[in-house]
């Protein structure tokens, strides 16, 4: 729409653009105005065949002095430069070039054996005959007579013969093992480091991402998400997200300051010993006991009391074992959170869903670096309508040099399924990897 207003604008404007185009041809004749002011061709006065009916007698045009005007010295001069110029002409022609020419033929040219035409005939027929007998090797045998030559004679560095004799000598490609001598970014290199697994492993593993990415739901929802004000609150909701996990008060960043003081399983195994280690009274021995003269001596005033602390630390030391073990679980399978507000905005929360529900895979052909050729879109065939997927972005993830750059649809092709895109980095390929959002 802004296009469409921007264009009728440009056509109203009288002082340039369309507008100025616009005033200009109405002021442009029309054909009924231009022959109200014209003749036709044959109406014009033709001076060697009309007749001026009237003409007004001109006092002081008496003699041919008076006809041929003030300017007769004038006249004379610039005919006598041209004289002198007709003259240079003629001697060039007459003397200058016909030397020249002499000197092309030679003294003992003979016009029967010596012009272009003697010397074409005798030419036809030497190269038909081959000069003085035999005739012209064909492109049969030109061509064996060059593969037939033996190759030793021809090992000069940089030529043909040394490049071929190389290549002969290097053996069988196929029999070399990867990476070998490769290095750096040679191809053996590459291929011998990266390709590690069987083709069909490979493929298994791509249908195994394509049947996750299938499950997600097309990103018709996500259109009124992808214009600037929208991707804007976003990124404050994530940075409130951000400042919350940084914050050691409350909300995340407490409870990471929480997890951080829990203790280790190294720092709580260097505290306590393991459960066969521990006293039991009914089989284990004291060795040595100090100022005891009786039992009372012994057991202590405070032994109620050394139970009931001990029952009470064991518990929590229990507590702590069964915390311990959960949060390390926890964390290895990732924390399980539903976010119903964000920064306190549950409308914010509800865009962040639809946005990650909606955001389908795409895959090209190829494209540049303003232009991308669509295969498939969430698994199935690019649109062939014109314009169904303006104003929609690609995030990009592969190749690096294009990953987490955002391009925004500004048109699209439908019978060639090309889409023009706002600039990248890097020209859009068949193996670029994107979403559609």
């Amino acid at each position: 729409e802004n296009r469409y207003n921007a264009a009728a604008d440009d056509l109203a404007n009288v002082t340039d653009g369309l507008g100025a185009l616009r005033t200009l041809l109405l002021d442009i004749p029309t054909v009924a105005e231009f022959e109200a002011r014209t003749l036709t061709a044959a109406n014009y006065f033709d001076p060697t065949t009309d007749t001026v009916a009237n003409v007004t007698t001109v006092a002081t045009c008496t003699t041919n002095t008076d006809m041929r005007g003030t300017d007769n010295a004038a006249l004379a001069s610039a005919l006598a430069t041209v004289d002198s110029n007709v003259d240079a002409i003629l001697l060039d022609t007459g003397t200058t070039l016909e030397g020249h020419l002499t000197d092309l033929k030679g003294a003992t040219f003979n016009s029967a054996t010596d012009s272009n035409e003697a010397i074409r005939d005798r030419g036809d027929t030497d190269w038909a005959t081959g000069g003085g007998g035999g005739s012209v090797p064909t492109a049969s045998e030109v061509a064996d007579a060059v593969w037939d030559e033996v190759l030793s004679g021809h090992l000069t560095a940089g030529t043909t013969g040394n490049a071929l004799n190389a290549a002969g000598s290097a053996g069988d490609p196929w029999a070399t093992t990867l990476p070998g001598a490769y290095t750096g970014s040679q191809a053996g290199k590459l291929i011998g480091d990266n390709i590690n697994a069987p083709i069909a492993t490979v493929d298994t593993v791509v249908d195994g991402i394509k049947a996750v990415t299938d499950l997600l739901p097309d990103a018709g929802a996500l259109s009124s998400l992808a214009t600037a004000t929208a991707l804007a609150t976003v990124d404050t909701v994530v940075d409130g997200i951000q400042t919350d996990l940084d914050n050691g008060t409350d909300g995340l960043g407490a409870l990471r300051t929480l997890v951080l003081d829990v203790p280790t399983v190294s720092e709580f195994e260097a505290r306590t010993l393991v459960a066969a280690n521990y006293f039991d009274p009914a089989t284990d021995t004291v060795a040595n006991v100090t100022t005891c003269a009786s039992n009372t001596d012994m057991r202590g005033t405070d032994n109620a009391a050394t139970a009931t602390a001990l029952a009470t630390v064991d518990g929590i030391v229990d507590a702590i074992v069964i915390d311990t073990q959960d949060i390390q679980s926890t964390l290895a399978g990732g924390l399980d959170v539903n976010v119903t507000q964000i920064a306190g905005d549950s409308t914010a929360a509800t865009y962040l869903a639809a946005h990650t529900r909606r955001a389908v895979p795409v895959t090209f052909s190829g494209g540049s670096t303003t232009t991308a050729v669509l295969v498939n879109v969430d698994g199935a065939a690019a649109s062939s309508t014109d314009d169904v997927y303006n104003g929609r972005l690609f995030l990009f993830s592969a190749p690096a040099a294009l990953k987490d750059q955002v391009c925004e649809i500004t048109d699209y092709v439908g019978s060639t399924k090309t889409a023009t895109i706002s600039a990248v980095t890097t020209a859009v390929s068949a193996s670029s990897v994107a979403v559609l959002v």
